[in-house]
């Protein structure tokens, strides 16, 4: 299994990718809120990924799962399409 940590600016993109997510072969899966990015190590991520504008509003979420290894790839283009980044760390 090849764990993947997916950031997301709402909820409901999370949830979205989530759903997709659990069709394949997966473990672990979880959706929280981000409350304190300088702790969680992804404050260049907050600030490339979730910079709005005044008409925007975002809760900025992280998607934790763990894929098996002929998935992954699949997941990575779930992500994608659900509006997700996957952190290189």
């Amino acid at each position: 299994m090849a764990k993947i940590d997916a950031y997301y600016r709402t909820e409901n993109n999370a949830e979205s990718a989530k759903a997709k997510l659990e069709t394949l072969k997966v473990e672990k899966v979880l959706v929280e809120r981000i409350t304190e990015p300088s702790k969680s190590g992804v404050i260049e991520i907050m600030k490339n990924l979730f910079t709005v504008d005044d008409n925007e509003t975002h809760d900025p979420q992280v998607l934790h799962v763990e894929v098996a290894e002929e998935d992954f790839e699949e997941a990575g283009k779930i992500v994608q399409e659900s509006e997700g980044y996957i952190s290189k760390e």
